[in-house]
């Protein structure tokens, strides 16, 4: 059997890296992401997509209200809080204690370590109090130009910059090993 010429061999083989590489980044555009989308949502704790769906989806709503409202006059800022000193961690501890069957769940082990984590208070690192808001706030509406967002606490600063800066791979182990604490 003859061989084919070297040019019709090299074509084949570029021509086949090619097609595999579209089948590559197409599977790469379909996947779904791997965490929130998430321009300042709080870093994600594990069985929590329902949230960062809720939150991804009114940041989408928000950003797409502000691209269309462009020139009218009418601005749309976001603020992005992190964490705030509330009564949040008090509530969800009451929730928790009213909705939650520990001994029978196959997730004992995890809730254990939920309410372990709502019986400290919660974590008092980088909060800030309820005026920090209030601060961007009202530089929001008195402003004649405003922000498109607002970061109130470090955590909001910090995470803005990692999701510009860190390939996807490290910012999700980043990511993983914070909600963990």
């Amino acid at each position: 059997m003859a061989k084919a010429p070297a040019a019709t061999r090299a074509a084949d083989s570029r021509a086949e890296a090619r097609s595999s590489r579209s089948r590559r980044s197409r599977r790469r555009y379909l996947r779904p992401p791997a965490r929130s989308t998430w321009p300042g949502r709080g870093l994600r704790r594990r069985r929590s997509s329902a949230n960062s769906a809720s939150k991804a989806a009114a940041i989408a709503y928000l950003e797409s209200l502000r691209v269309e409202l462009r020139g009218s006059g009418i601005f749309v800022s976001l603020i992005e809080p992190g964490p705030i000193t509330s009564k949040f961690v008090e509530t969800s501890l009451k929730n928790f204690e009213r909705n939650i069957d520990e001994t029978s769940s196959h997730y004992k082990d995890a809730y254990a370590k939920q309410r372990a984590r709502l019986g400290r208070g919660g974590s008092a690192r980088y909060k800030l109090g309820p005026e920090a808001v209030l601060d961007k706030l009202v530089h929001a509406v008195e402003s004649p130009r405003p922000h498109a967002r607002y970061y109130v606490t470090r955590p909001t600063h910090y995470m803005a910059i990692a999701r510009r800066f860190l390939p996807q791979r490290l910012l999700d182990h980043v990511l993983d090993k914070a909600s963990d604490q």
